[in-house]
């Protein structure tokens, strides 16, 4: 196990570009022909629930319905849309949306983007009807004549009411890059804020950076940060952005993701990034094997002695078999605390943690 501290970045700290949606909302309840449907995040919802009753807890999920659905019917057929699904507490569906994003301003048979969900998270209020938050991405859809993104895509940030419509969406961009939004979380150190992490991919050269921004409930940006890591040649290291955890005492936000050289030999390893409430950088460390090919971190959170603990996969020992890799981390950026690898003993393929 190796850990590298990560010095070398500098910050630019500017989102914009910001640009309202409207949408059109399909109810698809699909009986036959039903497939190319996914979920990419979902949740236990804490702070809405049914009849002003906690104990009428709904299950959330986001994800993406794919245009090449046989069920759909023109011009459904042309687009890949949002996707909202709301269970109760036995699993019973209550709700599913699947959302087309366009432009304001443009005709709505021509505009049409490619979108995609990747993480939701809940706004509360005293009766559990606050709402969610998704987060995602809107690609450039060749299919229609106006449906460009700069870069080929945008981080999408949406609010649901508590039934799963639709009541705001905002993209945001970073210097015409291909940008997502891949983890959101409420804050409970800052009230009636989320904090947004992903990724923005210069479409120029092979490379990505990370990001982090806090944002409110309009979609207002109180703070960002874009991290940049350099190798030692002085080239950008390719880093991503999976996930990310808020410590509720001090509000430091931990973002867990997967970093590269950029130089070869092509290996990848875990990557935490840590800064303070208001978006001041701490530190950043990378975590992995030299003689593994390809590790990540997906997944993280903390623990109950202020410690962090993250999740992902690793290929040690036998490049290209994936295994489950839980390491617990020192937020201060210190040592690691411990590390253990989950091997299947089926030996049959690869396992790995997702959010």
């Amino acid at each position: 196990m190796k850990q590298i501290t990560l010095t070398a970045l500098f910050f630019i700290a500017n989102f914009y570009c910001q640009a309202q949606f409207f949408q059109r909302q399909q109810n698809f309840v699909f009986t036959s022909q039903m497939r190319d449907e996914e979920f990419s995040h979902g949740i236990r919802a804490y702070r809405n629930y049914g009849g002003g009753n906690p104990n009428n807890f709904f299950w959330a999920g986001i994800g993406t319905s794919y245009n090449s659905n046989l069920a759909l019917l023109p011009p459904h057929n042309l687009t890949h849309r949002y996707r909202f699904a709301r269970f109760n507490r036995n699993g019973v569906q209550i709700g599913d949306r699947a959302t087309e994003f366009g432009t304001i301003g443009t005709p709505n048979t021509t505009g049409w983007y490619n979108s995609f969900g990747l993480s939701v998270a809940e706004v509360g209020n005293t009766t559990g009807t606050g709402g969610f938050i998704g987060v995602g991405r809107v690609e450039s859809n060749p299919l229609y004549t106006n449906a460009n993104v700069p870069g080929g895509a945008d981080a999408l940030f949406v609010v649901h009411a508590t039934g799963g419509q639709v009541t705001n969406a905002i993209r945001f961009d970073y210097k015409s890059q291909r940008d997502e939004a891949t983890c959101v979380r409420q804050s409970t150190f800052v009230p009636n804020t989320w904090l947004v992490c992903g990724n923005s991919i210069d479409v120029s050269a092979p490379f990505g950076r990370i990001w982090v921004a806090r944002i409110d409930i309009a979609g207002n940006i109180l703070w960002s940060q874009v991290a940049t890591f350099i190798n030692s040649a002085g080239g950008i290291k390719n880093s991503s952005a999976y996930s990310l955890c808020e410590n509720p005492t001090t509000g430091f936000v931990y973002i867990a993701g997967t970093i590269s050289s950029g130089l070869p030999p092509s290996t990848n390893h875990g990557l935490i990034t840590a800064f303070t409430s208001f978006g001041g950088f701490l530190w950043a460390n990378e975590y992995g094997s030299p003689t593994a090919t390809s590790e990540e971190f997906h997944v993280i959170r903390n623990t109950f002695d202020n410690q962090i603990v993250v999740g992902g996969f690793s290929d040690f020992g036998n490049p290209g078999i994936f295994n489950t890799w839980i390491l617990k981390a020192n937020a201060g950026g210190g040592p690691v605390i411990w590390s253990n690898l989950l091997i299947s003993s089926l030996a049959v393929g690869s396992i790995e943690q997702s959010k």
